[in-house]
């Protein structure tokens, strides 16, 4: 491992941003708090043209210019794409950015969930019925359903279908429910989903859509439209009712042009008999489905933790891309690398790499990109700041990890066997004279070694340890969410690791 620079690089891990603005000229110092051995010098960078804080700032040496542009506040019609913002910013060096023709903006093909399962079984209990062409197909957890499926769920099974973005919906006993479309195009250009409920109940969560999809849900007497919401759907011979938890519906009669809508808390009820209004009133307080529904989710939840496969994309700004596919029961975590030098100019105007995509998009737009490269659904994300890289593994335990000679000299250490401590993990994996490809490949050892910590229990997982693991990690994870993942881990022996070709 290259020593010649590479020391300064790495000690950055452990930085604390402190921005001072300072008289008219708009200089800026940006502190770093460093170990007390620390001997990091800073460099003067000078940023013009369009961004938000034009200036000279005092950092870091090792510091790239993508954390020195992000201080400085990208705008919409910035222009970086002839800079190299991976790379080390230089002492005296002059960053010009530019000015698009226009602001930079997602494409039609971007602007939708990403859906590479649009729908599948995701759980379901007793004797669940597939109905596709006409004729009877066996239902198994995890197979895709398609247009003009249908579900018939008998007095002893209840089933749950996974769209693509997540959204859920569970068909409850002595139900039956068609899907109409899934994800289509209508005569206006909008996605299009849309289940016919004709015979029992169901309970449904749809995540927020963006303005050009459309969700529906119709039963013989009633047309309910979705943009996002908690929602249960019930019909019978004389009428359907929809019951808003969370959200709103706007809820109108089978073939009718107008309706009403229904809000957080109330119940809409349409009759079959056409003389009779559409109803809203205040939900019930009770539900009649919670025991069947506690018993369902309680043997869903243990079948899924032991099952289902995650996929979490991490984050280490600012170029470390993955996507960790956990897979309990083979029981393997595949690890996908992203190169952020990747192009994204088939879903994007105005950025030509991924790695240029958080200074404008944050994790949102870059989550969206990385599942069209990789054509995997994210479930959740992980960001991690570089400083606190370092407080994360110390508190793993540290990590142990094979040094070879020049690794060992660099780490003032013997070859062999070590375990490296938050800070010496971080100056094993940075890159030096010999490029990246090196850097991911030592990064990649470190974050198997974690792994295989995890999965021979070498890591005593609690709440507190939890807790400390994503304070201060930009995460859609809880604590809970991460106890379960653990004991997953646990309760399968010999995980594999496997790590994929990088994607570029």
């Amino acid at each position: 491992m290259a020593q010649n620079h590479s020391t300064n690089l790495e000690k950055i891990f452990i930085y604390a941003v402190l921005f001072i603005a300072v008289g008219a000229a708009g200089i800026i110092i940006i502190k770093n708090i460093l170990p007390k051995k620390s001997t990091v010098r800073e460099i003067a960078v000078k940023i013009e043209g369009n961004v938000k804080k034009p200036g000279t700032y005092y950092i870091p040496y090792g510091t790239s210019r993508f954390e020195v542009l992000r201080v400085s506040g990208i705008s919409s019609n910035s222009d970086i794409n002839n800079l190299d913002v991976l790379a080390l910013a230089q002492d005296g060096e002059n960053i010009q950015v530019g000015t698009l023709s226009k602001n930079v903006t997602v494409k039609s093909n971007a602007a939708t969930p990403f859906v590479g399962n649009a729908a599948a079984i995701n759980f379901f209990t007793g004797k669940l019925a597939v109905i596709r062409g006409g004729a009877a197909i066996t239902a198994k957890p995890s197979m895709s359903l398609k247009p003009d499926d249908k579900l018939i769920c008998d007095a002893g099974s209840m089933a749950e279908i996974k769209l693509g973005d997540g959204s859920i919906v569970d068909l409850r006993k002595n139900s039956e429910l068609t899907i109409k479309a899934l994800y289509s195009t209508n005569a206006v250009g909008e996605l299009v989903l849309n289940f016919d409920l004709s015979k029992g109940s169901l309970w449904s969560f749809i995540k927020p859509l963006p303005e050009n999809m459309r969700c529906f849900f119709s039963t013989p007497h009633m047309v309910a439209e979705i943009k996002g919401t908690e929602i249960s759907i019930s019909v019978d011979g004389t009428k359907s009712s929809v019951s808003v938890t969370k959200g709103f519906v706007f809820a109108s009669k089978e073939g009718a042009d107008q309706g009403i809508n229904v809000t957080e808390g109330q119940t809409a009820v349409v009759y079959a008999d056409p003389d009779k209004e559409v109803s809203v009133g205040p939900s019930a307080d009770v539900e009649v489905f919670a025991a069947d529904e506690k018993k369902f989710n309680d043997e869903k939840n243990k079948y899924l933790v032991t099952s289902e496969v995650k996929r979490i994309l991490y984050l280490g700004l600012p170029d470390y891309y993955m996507v960790l596919e956990i897979n309990p029961s083979q029981p393997v975590v595949n690890i996908l690398r992203v190169d952020p030098t990747t192009s994204v100019a088939d879903w994007v105007e105005g950025i030509n790499e991924l790695g240029k995509v958080y200074l404008y998009g944050g994790i949102g737009l870059v989550t969206s990109l990385v599942e069209r490269i990789a054509d995997r659904k994210i479930d959740h994300y992980m960001v991690h700041e570089r400083n606190d890289v370092v407080e994360f593994i110390d508190n793993m335990g540290g990590v142990s990890v094979i040094l070879d000679k020049s690794s060992a000299e660099h780490l003032k250490m013997s070859p062999g066997l070590q375990k490296l401590d938050g800070l010496n993990a971080i100056l094993f994996m940075a890159p030096g004279k010999e490029g990246r490809g090196s850097s991911m490949e030592r990064q990649n050892q470190v974050l198997q070694a974690l792994m295989k910590s995890l999965s021979e229990k070498k890591t005593v997982f609690s709440v507190p340890l939890a807790g400390k693991l994503i304070a201060k990690v930009d995460t859609d994870i809880d604590v809970n969410y991460l106890l379960g993942w653990n004991q997953t881990f646990e309760s399968r022996e010999n995980w594999a690791i496997n790590f994929s070709a990088i994607i570029k």
